[in-house]
């Protein structure tokens, strides 16, 4: 029969909808919309998609259904009941919105697909031959699937020009493979290597390198492309830089460590003597030792008594032995300083004497607060030096008169030192003498001496 619409390519591009003429009674309006006794899947959803005639007439579309018809859930609602007796006449149109309907499309192409879209006619589906679909975007195919399933486990693959293919993908080995080990690649397709000797822990973040053993190769080797340092270490804070430790193989015992902070650098040994050596002939030659127990030695020298194990600068303050001074005496100036080389003590100063009265004025000259204790009979060496002597005479001693003159200094007690030449009696030349010096008196002195 003649219809209205769009033009149906064939007589496939419709469904039939069941006659519901047989329930009209001139007061019903709303009738089950039915294909082959069951609602089609899947429903039209909009009432353009239908062509329903009664008695004769189309029906007007109308989704208010103020007039012609509607659809409802799966009825077919009309605005006028109709009449017994008419007869009525409906058909489902396959479009867009309905692909289900049984309507067919033409092959198509990749630049014409038979499947599109409104806004976009050269983007959709086509068929490229008998169980071949294909997609195409902007009139290039992008992807042509395959006419079977493929197996479980396979994925699609293309061949670079959008065919798509069901593949499967080869596994990968792991040889030795075990909790921790790094993996690295083994020159085999599909197989790789767990590394027994490279582990990392994540627990507590620590990569541990092994050689094997009686290897004699590096555990570990670092090489730079010569334009970056080999290892950079970053601080840990604004003062702590970082450490470098050896451990006994267990792990249980430290054996040392180089620490860097921000403002010096620990080197620590914790067992036996920390040497330096240089290479000198080919082979390496120990310049220098610090001793276990302290100090330092040169050239391969083991002896503890060789080491170097002291050096100090400072200040003293000489001042004269009171025992036969009456009174307190006042000074100029009281200057010393001192150096000290292991057990090699240097003495330089003055004393400048404002005042003093003596007791005893026949006793030899004696100097203490000397800021290491001398050792008896260990060999002072030096010179006292004085000026403005209050006395000179044969009867006492012969100094010159003012003369710059010097007598050798003399350990006559723990940390005091006495100036004379000889161990004679205290007339004799060659020792000063306590009566002359007074009031002016300039007392210097240089000298040196092993201590304890």
């Amino acid at each position: 029969m003649p219809y209205i619409g769009n033009n149906l390519r064939s007589n496939n591009d419709y469904k039939t909808v069941d006659d519901i003429s047989g329930s009209f009674n001139g007061s019903t309006t709303s009738f089950a919309l039915q294909v082959g006794g069951a609602a089609p899947v899947p429903f039209p959803l909009y009432e353009t998609q239908l062509i329903i005639s009664v008695g004769g007439v189309v029906q007007e579309p109308d989704s208010t259904g103020s007039k012609g018809f509607k659809l409802s859930g799966t009825n077919i609602v009309f605005s006028s009941a109709p009449a017994a007796g008419e007869n009525f006449f409906g058909v489902i149109l396959a479009t867009a919105d309905y692909l289900n309907a049984g309507g067919k499309f033409p092959d198509g192409t990749n630049t014409v697909p038979s499947i599109t879209f409104i806004d976009d006619t050269d983007t959709g589906l086509f068929r490229v031959g008998s169980g071949t679909v294909a997609i195409t975007s902007n009139g290039t195919k992008v992807a042509q699937f395959p006419t079977n399933t493929g197996s479980s486990g396979q994925v699609l693959t293309t061949d670079g020009a959008g065919v798509l293919s069901y593949s499967t993908v080869s596994g990968t080995t792991i040889n030795n493979n075990a909790d921790n080990r790094i993996i690295t690649g083994s020159g085999t397709a599909n197989t790789l290597e767990g590394e027994s000797n490279l582990t990392f822990d994540a627990s507590t973040n620590r990569l541990k390198v092994n050689s094997p053993a009686g290897s004699q190769t590096h555990s570990l080797q670092v090489q730079s492309d010569g334009n970056a340092n080999a290892i950079c270490v970053f601080g840990r804070s604004a003062d702590d830089i970082g450490e470098l430790s050896w451990l006994e193989n267990d792990g249980s015992t430290r054996l040392g460590e180089i620490q860097y902070r921000q403002d010096h650098v620990n080197f620590r040994h914790r067992v036996g003597d920390m040497r330096f050596e240089t290479t000198n002939s080919g082979s390496m030659t120990e310049r220098l030792r610090i001793q276990s127990g302290g100090g330092i030695s040169f050239n391969g020298d083991t002896a503890a008594a060789n080491a170097l194990d002291d050096y100090e600068e400072g200040t003293w303050t000489p001042v004269a032995v009171t025992t036969y001074i009456s009174g307190t005496p006042t000074y100029y100036n009281q200057v010393g300083r001192y150096t000290k080389i292991g057990r090699h003590v240097n003495i330089a100063g003055y004393i400048h004497f404002n005042s003093i009265t003596w007791s005893n004025g026949g006793q030899v000259f004696t100097m203490s607060g000397l800021p290491f204790n001398p050792v008896f009979g260990g060999g002072v060496t030096g010179s006292c030096v004085w000026q403005q002597l209050d006395w000179v005479g044969p009867s006492k001693s012969t100094y010159g008169s003012n003369d710059d003159t010097n007598l050798s200094p003399t350990v006559v007690s723990t940390n005091k030192i006495a100036f004379n030449t000889c161990g004679q009696a205290k007339y004799y030349i060659g020792e000063m003498l306590t009566g002359a010096i007074g009031t002016g008196t300039l007392i210097k002195f240089n000298f040196s001496y092993p201590t304890a």
